[in-house]
């Protein structure tokens, strides 16, 4: 069985550093986990950017006409000059068919680096661990003004809005989706390689107890129509 595991928490959280770990988690355990890509037009903020394919706006308008893009979602921030600009993200064709049917591709398990809102919209009509880092503020800020990459109006600016996002009744309300199996790891005082084998344990227990309710359940279909099919002949 493969897992479509997406990483979830808010700006600083530490998404990128726990997903580079994960790879190298699976690659110990003799597995693959394939990380998954977005589009986006919004600016690269340099090397930790490494779960995003940037377009300008031509190129994205040319792509979401060559496919149908169900997780196209828009942002209007705030820049450096004062000006207002919309950031799209949109997931590639290939993340979308691994969501849909994940089955049918790599004996492997897929990760995608997620905010709160694609999580969401995912869970509409796929099934999905969810992993959502917590960190608290102080820890988030620094690591953003450490990366040195925005000023500190545009850092406040997203830790504002990662707030309004990530509140508390979205977070239950996603854990409680039937789609979901969610996992929540407070990351402040761990390494993202703890984070990680975390992450793998807990993938590899529901993959387990997944497989065993399966089993289950075709020995019990193979009884009842056991049993049907015997008092039919008593019948006769």
């Amino acid at each position: 069985m493969n897992t479509n595991i997406v990483i979830i928490g808010k700006s600083g959280c530490g998404k990128t550093a726990v997903i580079d770990a994960l790879e190298e988690v699976y690659y110990k355990n003799d597995k693959r986990c394939d990380r998954l890509y977005q589009y986006t037009t919004r600016p690269s903020r340099g090397i930790i950017d490494k779960s995003y394919i940037f377009l300008d706006d031509e190129e994205m308008d040319e792509m979401l006409e060559k496919c149908k893009n169900p997780y196209l979602r828009s942002y209007e921030v705030c820049q450096k000059d004062g000006t207002t600009a919309t950031w799209r993200y949109a997931l590639t064709l290939d993340v979308y068919k691994v969501l849909k049917n994940p089955c049918q591709w790599d004996i492997c398990d897929y990760v995608l680096d997620a905010d709160l809102l694609l999580a969401e919209m995912i869970a509409k009509t796929c099934k999905i661990t969810v992993v959502y880092l917590r960190s608290d503020f102080a820890t988030r800020y620094e690591r953003l003004k450490g990366r040195g990459t925005e000023c500190d109006e545009e850092i406040e600016r997203r830790m504002t809005a990662d707030d309004r996002l990530y509140n508390s009744a979205r977070i239950d309300s996603l854990a409680k989706n039937h789609n979901v199996h969610f996992i929540e790891i407070p990351v402040d005082d761990i390494t993202a390689e703890k984070a990680a084998e975390m992450i793998f344990t807990c993938v590899k227990q529901k993959e387990e107890e997944d497989f065993k309710h399966i089993k289950q359940k075709a020995i019990d279909t193979v009884k009842e129509y056991c049993e049907s099919k015997s008092k039919e002949e008593n019948y006769e």
